[in-house]
Parts: structure tokens; sequence; C-alpha cells
């Protein structure tokens, strides 16, 4: 075997070792200096500024996240959605084991002068909004504008379309990457070292999800879609999904009962500060980055879903919804709003309960609950009810 031929992986898996080894040099001192630095910087804030960088946080949040996601399944092709799940379930899912194994503080823990302008749950070691902004966007923008243009398969009709939003979007990632590393720093929710390392794994995400990894989901969706025989004829990609969902969870649940048990894992001052700066928050940060863990579970269940439904339903994705017309497309989204409304049931009415509750009967049912039943009915409901474009661009548009 020649390695030469897989140099994208072995660039990706020496990339990520140096990350992960470069990172502890720089961890110390450039958190010691962050302490200094945002001191400085919150005693020359202002409202305007204050109210901006909070904006800006918003777009790294799981909540514009999970809408994004709802996005991408309302317009975009089955074979994209599922690259998309790929990427955002592994980068939120390398975040909180990171953020567990690490457990560093976030700069408003150590210092009583830093300003907890933005409450975030969870460690502070890697920031998960840069991570996030970087891998989840940039990979987006990756599956969405580096092929050639085809029309059959794009959101847009026209080239002259495509090339303007391809590159104003690209504008608006970047500049989206580089106000979210400095807010983050700002609101007191990171330091430098945290909003490196972030940014540096979302780099790594952006390489390894949009250039190594999708010719082998591709080669994944289609063996099993076409074929359908997932046990007679061995699917290595769908295997190597299974285990490297299983392994992740197995080792951040094992990381989090190791913890658990040993009080060094937070200081005292950390809570005392964490309590008087942020009353609202009514959970530890191990909890939460434990609950973060189990949220993240919810794109593998519908990776896994959007899988076995392509065989099932193979007409519910033909093509781009955008092109299926505004009626079809707007019923087919309050249809989807409804039914992961009534499977986020479970979730909403235990938000207030012990965290046990929540972290079984809300979070993890709530999962199964849109795996197994809620990705599935939509899919049916979209192939039965002819909520899709069933034929090519080509003669819907040229041929007028």
């Amino acid at each position: 075997m020649n390695l030469l031929t897989y140099w994208k992986e072995l660039l990706s898996a020496l990339s990520l070792i140096f990350i992960i080894c470069i990172e502890i040099a720089y961890r110390q001192p450039a958190y010691d200096y962050s302490l200094e630095f945002i001191v400085n910087w919150q005693d020359n804030a202002t409202e305007t500024r204050t109210n901006f960088f909070k904006f800006v946080s918003l777009f790294g949040g799981q909540s514009l996240q999970a809408a994004l996601v709802i996005i991408v399944y309302a317009f975009c092709s089955r074979r994209l959605l599922i690259k998309f799940l790929a990427t955002i379930f592994t980068a939120q899912i390398i975040n909180k084991f990171f953020k567990v194994f690490y457990h560093n503080p976030r700069p408003y823990y150590s210092s009583d002068e830093i300003v907890a302008m933005n409450c975030s749950r969870g460690y502070g070691n890697p920031s998960g909004h840069c991570l996030s902004i970087f891998s989840v966007y940039g990979s987006l923008w990756i599956f969405l504008f580096t092929k050639k243009y085809d029309k059959n398969n794009s959101l847009f009709p026209r080239k002259w379309q495509y090339e303007l939003t391809k590159w104003v979007s690209l504008v608006l990632v970047v500049a989206l990457c580089v106000l979210t590393f400095f807010s983050r720093i700002y609101l007191g929710s990171h330091s430098l070292n945290q909003t490196i390392y972030g940014t540096t794994l979302g780099l790594w995400m952006i390489y390894t999800f949009g250039v190594v990894l999708p010719p082998y989901i591709d080669s994944h969706y289609d063996q099993f879609v076409k074929q359908g025989k997932l046990f007679e004829k061995c699917n290595a990609g769908f295997i190597i999904a299974i285990i490297v969902f299983l392994s992740l969870q197995i080792a951040n649940i094992a990381l989090y009962y190791s913890l658990r048990g040993y009080n060094g894992h937070m200081e005292d001052s950390w809570l005392i500060r964490i309590k008087t700066k942020c009353p609202e928050l009514s959970t530890v940060p191990l909890e939460d980055s434990y609950k973060g863990i189990l949220h993240s579970t919810l794109y593998a269940f519908i990776y896994f879903a959007q899988i076995f439904c392509a065989y099932q339903f193979p007409k519910a994705f033909n093509y781009w919804y955008s092109y299926i017309g505004v009626q079809k497309l707007v019923i087919r989204t309050v249809i989807m709003l409804i039914i992961i409304g009534i499977c986020f049931m479970p979730f909403f009415c235990t938000m207030n309960a012990s965290f046990t509750v929540q972290v079984w009967a809300g979070i993890f049912l709530t999962n199964v609950l849109v795996g197994v039943i809620g990705v599935p009915l939509l899919d049916w409901i979209s192939e039965k009810f002819k909520l899709i474009s069933t034929v090519p661009r080509e003669t819907k548009y040229d041929n007028k």
C-alpha cells in the first residue's frame, strides 16, 4: 500500500496531533496574559460594543446551530445533509470531550475583576463557539460552493446567482469567524489560549470534513442507498460511523463519571464566582458539559435515521427543495416543525426537573423520538404526499 495515496488522510491525522501537542505549550502563558488583558478591555466597555459581541456569539450557540440543521434539512439534498450532520456532531462531541478532559476554568471563574458578560455553561477549553463557527459554517460553505457549478445539483438556477452568493457568503463567514474569536474574549467567556485552540480545531474540522471525508461519506451513502443490504454486504462507511459514534460517546461518559467523584476538577473559588456572577446557572460545569454530550447525540440519531430513510424513502430527497415550489416547501417546513415540536416535548417538560431527569427523561428520550419516529415520519409524509421535486430542473425551467 502506497502511503502517498492517502496523503490527505495522513495530513489530517498529523495536523490534529500537532494541534493537541502545541496547545500544552501556550496554554498557561496565554491564559495568565488573558486575565489582565480582559480586565483592561472590559474597563473600556460600552453598551453598544457589548451588545454587538453578544449578538455575534449567538451564531455559535446550539440553538442557532439546530436552526441551521433545520434549514439545511428543508432546502438541501439528503447527501449534503448527511455530510453536514456528520460534521456538526463530531465538532460538538470533540468540543465536549476536550472541555471535560482539560476541565480548565473560564476567565471569569479565576478573576474577581472579570465581568461575566455572557454566562456560558461548561468548562472553558477549547472555545466551543470558535470551534463550531469555523467547522460548521466553514464546512457548510465548502459543501455548497467548492464543486463546479451544476444547475441540477445546486440551490441556484442561474450561475451568476451562485457566484454572487458564493463570494458574499465567504466574506460573511470569515468576518463571523474573526468576530467570534474576539467576542468570546471580550465577554469574559474564554481566554486567548482557549479561543486559539477552538479556532485551530475548527480549521482542522474544515479540512477533514470538508475535503478529506466527503468521498468516503458519498461512497457510504451510495452503497447503502442503492443496495440497501447493510448486513448482507458490509458497508464499511456505515460501520466506521457507528464505531466512531460509540467510541466518542463511551469515552465522554467514562470521563464524566471518572471526574464526578474527583473534587479536583472544580475549585471552590470557581464555584463561588460562578454563583455570584451567574446566579441563573443551576448546574455546575461538569454537569453542563455532560448534558452537552447528550445534546450532540441528537445529530447522530438524525444521521443514522437519514441513512436508513434514504433506502426506505428514496424519493423524499431527489432534488433541492428550493425547486419544489413555495407552497409545498412551506407545507413541508410547517409539518417538520410540528413533528420536531412534538418529539421535543420530553425535553421541554423536564427543563426545570432534576439533573438526572433532564438527562434521561428529557434529553435522551427526545433524541430517540426524533431519530426513531420524527425523521422517518417526515420522510414518509414527504414521499407519500409528494412534497418533493421529481422532475429535473432542465425540464422545469430551461425548456420554458
